[in-house]
């Protein structure tokens, strides 16, 4: 180019010179650009490569190292990919999975509904389909004849341009999940002593057999069964005894039933049996097998033979019974009806039964009671009991009594709630309650006593109370806190519970005695084996049965009872105290007999404590007050 500056052409000739430079130009720069191009694609394309195969050993390190089992299959539905983990699960080698159809290698069954699982690939993308109850089937994994519980998901491969290009299937190993949930779902159904079905589960079960009963119009039956002598073997030989003889028992009642009834052990020594479809005949033959296997059997501890019974309630299941808790009600009052009839038999429950309807009415009375008892409802009314003689000692006595209030001003007689709180274990909280409130208010009212200590006070005590190891303990307490003098306290226990229980009664007893505290026995006379007892019991009183002090006047068998327990008190040198006396001949003929205290309406009515503390003395105690 320079050298045509220098050297004259004719015009063509210039012309081309110039467009061959250009070209010549345009030729090296597209060589240039070209070459570096191809530089820089191949430094790109190595970057990539190199980029791609990081990716995809980490990919494969990744697939290695997890424990789900991943299985890639390809858009002819075979398998293209499998990690260890997926051969370990299958128990395969990767020749005998890779490019095999994947439904001929993994064999699924849903176990809930005991059906295999053609396609799992459908099953795990099935996206119409409830997930949470997919989620809850138990699928298992059918490896060499064994079932293996997996959990699984696929999904879809696609390309860039969305069209499918295969699945991915995630199997996961949860069989010891699966274990887990199985085993925390027994023992929350399971009682684990005895391995039957709990109370929960047996009111779910009895649930469902009421609806059944009321949609088909059948007949089931329930039994409720108790155990008659449990306490006994528990007390002699402690309670790894009585856990083996409920296990026994257990065996038993299962042992008399079809496959299809179900046993439970509702607590303590109570089962449960329900019986499907039978009529009333048919339950009563199947509780008086069960009955009978319990009579005959004999339990041995230890070289100590114990007999063993039970008392049963039946209650027949159809289209007419109420809700669970009346099914419930019903076979537990007809339990305790067989139990109060002699025990070792079986009580059908029948609605118009008058038994059945007064242990029923005692039942009414139990979540009252818990009301009464948490509100404080209740009151201390105290009676005064009088002296017979005018160098009594003490000097007068009063007996704390419980009454309950109605917002109407009216009063629920004892007789009416204290039977149904003997019968449901609830003595023990009232008992605690009259005998804190009662040693809150001594101090009050001895203030108005004079001389003071010449007036004594009693307190009742039932027989669930005196069976009670930590009493003795809390009425102690209770005289220290409130600082009143132990020797001004007298408990009353009935000649019943006394007998019945007479090693505790003993015991409790002189506990108490021992320090300061003065006991009587009360009703004495209702139970003719109570002379026997009478000299070993450490006694300072004796109150004579008001059934016998009534109508002494008129019964001469009532009369020469109240003499007999006059003399036996007088030798034992024991002091009397008769009840229900209601008129003044009544109580002049027992001055003559010598008796030493007179307690009734005629001498004095209760009066409630705080109507007591309310005046500002106790000097006329003949007051008539009616509660």
């Amino acid at each position: 180019i320079v050298a045509t500056s220098t050297i004259e052409f004719d015009l063509l000739d210039n012309i081309q010179i110039v467009l061959w430079s250009f070209v010549s130009l345009a030729l090296y720069i597209i060589f240039v650009v070209l070459a570096r191009s191809r530089y820089l694609d191949r430094r790109e394309r190595q970057k990539v490569q190199l980029q791609l195969f990081k990716e995809r050993e980490r990919a494969e390190v990744t697939l290695q190292s997890i424990a789900d089992g991943v299985i890639t299959i390809g858009i002819d539905n075979k398998i293209m990919f499998v990690n260890p983990v997926a051969l370990r699960m299958c128990a395969a080698e990767p020749a005998q999975i890779l490019n095999k159809p994947v439904d001929r290698v993994i064999h699924l069954m849903d176990l809930s509904a005991n059906e295999v699982i053609d396609n799992p690939i459908e099953f795990f993308m099935d996206k119409t389909a409830d997930v949470q109850a997919r989620h809850g089937k138990d699928i298992a994994l059918h490896v060499d004849g064994n079932l293996l519980s997996v959990d699984g998901n696929a999904s879809a491969l696609v390309d860039e341009r969305g069209e499918l290009m295969g699945h991915v299937l995630v199997l996961r190993d949860v069989s010891l999940e699966r274990q887990l949930t199985h085993e925390l779902v027994y023992q929350a159904s399971h009682d684990a002593l005895t391995g039957l079905v709990n109370r929960l589960e047996f009111e779910n079960r009895l649930r469902d057999v009421l609806d059944i009963g009321r949609q088909e119009n059948s007949e089931h039956a329930l039994c409720y069964l108790d155990m008659d002598q449990f306490k006994l073997v528990n007390d002699t030989c402690g309670h790894i005894a009585g856990d083996e003889l409920l296990k026994q028992v257990a065996g038993l009642i299962v042992a008399q039933m079809r496959e299809d009834d179900l046993v439970a052990r509702l607590g303590g020594d109570e089962f449960g049996v329900l019986i499907h479809a039978c009529d009333q005949y048919r339950a009563e033959e199947i509780a008086e097998r069960i009955r009978q296997s319990l009579n005959d059997y004999h339990f041995s501890w230890q070289g100590k033979i114990f007999d063993v019974s039970a008392s049963i309630g039946l209650v027949m299941i159809n289209r007419m019974s109420g809700d669970l808790s009346d099914l419930l009600s019903s076979a537990d009052l007809a339990c305790y009806a067989a139990k109060d009839a002699g025990r070792n038999m079986i009580h059908v429950y029948h609605a118009e039964d008058e038994e059945i309807s007064q242990k029923f009415s005692q039942m009414k009375w139990l979540p009252r009671i818990k009301e009464a008892l948490r509100e404080s409802e209740f009151e201390l009314a105290i009676q005064h009991i009088t002296a017979t003689k005018d160098d009594a000692t003490p000097v007068s006595i009063c007996e704390f009594l419980l009454r309950w209030p109605q917002a109407d001003g009216t009063f629920i007689s004892p007789a009416s709630f204290i039977p149904s709180a003997e019968r449901y274990d609830l003595m023990r909280d009232l008992d605690r309650w009259i005998i804190s409130r009662a040693l809150q208010f001594i101090p009050q009212i001895e203030q108005r006593v004079s001389p003071a200590g010449s007036q004594m006070y009693t307190i009742n005590l039932s027989g669930q109370s005196v069976s009670d190891e930590g009493l003795a303990d809390f009425i102690w307490q209770q005289i220290v806190d409130n600082h009143v003098d132990p020797r001004v306290l007298c408990f009353e226990v009935t000649e019943t519970v006394a007998i019945a229980n007479f090693s505790v009664a003993s015991d409790f007893i002189n506990k108490l005695r021992d320090r300061g505290c003065r006991f009587a026995l009360d009703d004495f006379g209702s139970g003719l084996s109570s002379f026997g007892y009478l000299k070993r019991l450490p006694l300072d009183f004796l109150k004579i049965d008001g059934l016998f002090v009534r109508d002494m006047l008129k019964d001469p068998v009532d009369l020469a009872m109240v003499r007999t327990i006059q003399d036996v008190a007088r030798v034992l040198n024991l002091k009397t105290i008769a009840e229900w006396v209601e008129d003044k001949e009544v109580y002049l003929a027992l001055q003559d007999i010598g008796v030493d205290y007179a307690q009734g309406y005629y001498l004095s009515k209760p009066k409630l404590v705080i109507q007591y503390l309310s005046e500002n003395a106790l000097d006329n105690p003949a007051t008539q007050y009616s509660l």
